[in-house]
């Protein structure tokens, strides 16, 4: 039997409507026509896979987090640790300042307390060089023994200072020319053992005493000389 071209075409339309309408039925249906596999599978199977890839990058986004997090942690624990010894040099600093400007102080006392006692010693010290050269000076033309026995420490022309050893007061006898040599005085004083006994004062010496009456007087009679 012949068909025309035109009954073909006709047929061929009717049979893919027929298999379209059938799909869409079966997909609505959840069937699919291939074993195995359903139109409920196939669109299930797409969203797990998104919803694998989703999770997989919100994981791996979590995970950054987590690390940004623990590295900003260990940054401050970092920057407090930074701060707390910034803190101690610091004090440090200030206490090494405030320590150097208490002994630049007590230096500067010290120096000018010794300062002024160094001024204050040269100055008695000038003075009683001073007073020993007048004295020594002084002349021991017209003068007498002392009257009634009794010598006197004032109103003389030699001195025996505080502190003069035996051998200061013969050079000093001799220096005033009231003796010929310092020896001939610190012979009769070691003789006596009269070094002890020289007392500090201002007698009349001159030069025409024998050295036992010198030492005599300057003794005030401790020593006692008769010729």
């Amino acid at each position: 039997m012949k068909l025309s071209r035109n009954t073909l075409r006709s047929l061929a339309v009717g049979f893919l409507a027929s298999a379209v309408v059938t799909a869409a039925f079966a997909l609505s249906q959840g069937q699919l026509p291939v074993q195995g596999v359903n139109g409920t599978n196939l669109l299930n199977g797409g969203s797990t896979t998104a919803n694998a890839d989703q999770q997989a990058q919100l994981d791996a986004l979590s995970s950054e987090k987590s690390a940004l997090e623990s590295t900003q942690n260990v940054l401050n624990a970092s920057l407090t640790s930074l701060k707390e010894q910034a803190s101690r040099q610091s004090s440090e600093l200030e206490a090494l300042k405030s320590h150097s400007a208490s002994s630049a102080s007590n230096e500067s006392s010290s120096s000018s307390s010794e300062s002024s006692s160094s001024s204050e010693s040269d100055q008695a010290n000038n003075q009683a060089e001073t007073g020993q050269e007048q004295n020594n000076g002084t002349s021991t033309e017209g003068t007498s023994a002392p009257r009634n026995g009794q010598w006197t420490t004032e109103g003389g022309n030699f001195t025996v200072n505080p502190g003069d050893t035996s051998e200061d007061v013969a050079q000093n006898l001799y220096n005033a020319g009231i003796i010929s040599s310092p020896d001939v005085f610190l012979e009769v004083v070691e003789q006596w053992d009269l070094s002890t006994l020289l007392i500090a004062g201002t007698y009349e010496l001159n030069s025409g005493m024998n050295v036992n009456t010198i030492a005599e007087i300057l003794t005030n009679g401790a020593y006692y000389w008769i010729p």
